[in-house]
């Protein structure tokens, strides 16, 4: 390497330095107290979509159970409601018909939820497709790409090497962070900060008598933890504006695990090994290969 080029690589190195303290420094005085609640949230705010109780739904009948979904203070978001709905066998058999479809658009509005992006009723699991399907038919007021989309993130791996796909069971035991691109549209397209828009999402283990059982994820408003090129709008992104499905491969392709984060409080619930002794782990209502592939999507509502 000559001397010019040393010299330009460490000019750039400098810039980004001072470009990400400014930028640390610009968020304070633009955010206000913001940062002053630091060392509670470390930096960071919890998604709080994540290993939810159902406990409180089970034992009632299905319509029932659709009623208290509905007004329920814990369903945050349409998300949240429709996994809420994939939890119970009755609508995975029947559906849902064009009258509960209609009360559900009707508690949207009521409760100010966006509308869910189209990409959320792709790669479903089988189980799933009677449900889904009858909302993507009889709905006129759920879906939309104006109010959420969806990102897949890149994995940060602790060794520092990027991945668009994991092991399931990294994330259960191991520390990882997930960049995922966004250009938001409340910044009206026209950010003039260098490199991109997105967010930085990282996941902690969190262990029971030594096993693996569950994970929390925290959106980071750390400027200085961002990978070069990637700054976050802590404004505009919100924890509670992100919904996290896992994406997981499969012998018949890609298929998202609606619910087996969402709404599960038992996290992994069993450990067992199969007759060929492969292991397998209970997650929510599924059994899954913890070597499988897995990428982190990211359902981001405006």
């Amino acid at each position: 390497m000559d001397i010019v080029t040393q010299s330009s690589d460490l000019d750039a190195l400098f810039v980004n330095k001072l470009y990400r303290r400014s930028m640390k420094e610009f968020n304070i005085s633009r955010t206000g107290n913001f940062f002053a609640v630091q060392s509670e949230l470390h930096l960071s705010t919890s998604i709080p979509h994540i290993f939810c109780s159902f406990e409180h739904f089970r034992g009632l009948l299905p319509l029932e159970c659709f009623e208290v979904l509905k007004e329920s203070p814990t369903v945050l978001n349409l998300y949240m409601l429709i996994e809420g709905l994939l939890m119970l066998p009755y609508f995975s058999q029947e559906g849902l018909t064009p009258k509960m479809i209609c009360e559900i658009e009707e508690t949207r509005r009521q409760r100010s939820w966006s509308r869910i992006s189209p990409d959320f009723f792709e790669h479903s699991h089988p189980y799933f497709k009677t449900t889904l399907e009858s909302i993507t038919k009889h709905s006129k007021d759920l879906i939309s790409n104006d109010e959420s989309i969806q990102r897949c993130g890149t994995v940060i791996c602790p060794d520092k090497i990027e991945r668009m796909s994991f092991r399931l069971k990294d994330l259960f035991l191991t520390p990882l962070s997930f960049y995922f691109y966004l250009e938001h549209p409340k910044t009206n397209h026209s950010c003039d900060l260098p490199g991109h828009c997105g967010f930085l999402l990282k996941s902690r283990p969190e262990m029971k008598s030594g096993q693996p059982f569950k994970f929390t994820v925290d959106l980071c408003v750390d400027e200085e933890e961002y990978p070069n090129g990637l700054h976050i709008h802590p404004e505009f992104v919100k924890a509670d504006k992100i919904h996290l499905v896992p994406l997981c491969s499969t012998i018949d392709g890609s298929q998202y695990f609606h619910a087996s984060i969402t709404w599960n409080e038992h996290g992994i619930s069993r450990a067992f090994s199969d007759e060929n002794s492969f292991p397998w782990w209970e997650l929510g209502m599924s059994e899954l290969d913890p070597f499988m592939d897995v990428f982190l999507t990211a359902f981001v509502t405006f």
